[in-house]
């Protein structure tokens, strides 16, 4: 792994957060605001400027605007029937700064275990990472990197752990090593790996890219990791 990919890994939050307020423009944030059939817009629009202008996460996140990043989050940029939400780059765009906002709130005391369906945001994050590119991978390992700080062992470790391992394998980004250093912490107390994914709501996002971008990749140095990753798909009922 060379110097600038193994700076890539160093945890941080701002490169992410950077990439995600300048590549959403006013339209595209009020598009945001108005995801709950627009009721309460201009709130949930304040809401997201002053995030956006203070950076200060430290406060427990409020309906305004959790909705609608909320609703955002689940948003399906390349189905063009999905709504709320854009298509094409401009909806990845959205999508990926709705699940930076929540995954960065939910990293605080206030918001800790309040803020719903973390799992699934994780696979949403790094599924609009890879559709946008080298820059915003590379930007979305280190945001999640420190997100997996955060936890300490809690209960959304593995999925973090998950989403890394996308993002390095697809990126080729990583060594055996660091692969290594990552397994371990798939182990969860609070549920076996058969059952990881059985109740997220993404659960079909989360096993199609495993299985892609993992479990079907030809590099024969990834076995160790296929391995660890197979029990988590329940591959022999699939």
């Amino acid at each position: 792994m060379s110097s600038s990919a193994r700076d890539r890994w160093q945890p941080s939050v701002e490169p992410l957060l950077d990439l995600v307020i300048a590549h959403n423009d006013d339209s595209m944030l009020r598009e945001i605001a108005d995801a709950d059939y627009g009721m309460d817009s201009e709130a949930h629009y304040a809401a997201i400027q002053g995030l956006i202008k203070s950076r200060d996460f430290s406060a427990r996140m409020k309906w305004e605007p959790s909705e609608v990043l909320e609703l955002i989050r689940w948003s399906e940029p390349e189905d063009s029937t999905w709504k709320p939400g854009s298509t094409g780059t401009c909806g990845h765009w959205m999508r990926l700064f709705a699940c930076v906002m929540l995954l960065r709130a939910g990293a605080e005391a206030e918001n800790r275990d309040r803020l719903s369906g973390e799992d699934s945001t994780v696979i949403q994050l790094v599924a609009s990472s890879m559709k946008l590119g080298v820059e915003a991978t590379g930007a979305a390992l280190g945001f999640l990197h420190w997100r997996l700080q955060q936890e300490q062992g809690g209960w959304l470790t593995p999925y973090i752990v998950l989403g890394l391992l996308l993002l390095a394998v697809s990126s080729a980004d990583y060594d055996q090593a660091l692969l290594s250093d990552l397994l371990p912490k798939l182990d969860s107390e609070f549920c076996s790996s058969e059952d990881l994914l059985r109740f997220c709501t993404k659960q079909d996002a989360w096993r199609s890219m495993l299985r892609f971008v993992i479990l079907e990749n030809p590099n024969m140095e990834l076995n160790f990791v296929k391995e660890r990753v197979a029990p988590i798909l329940d591959v022999s009922d699939g």
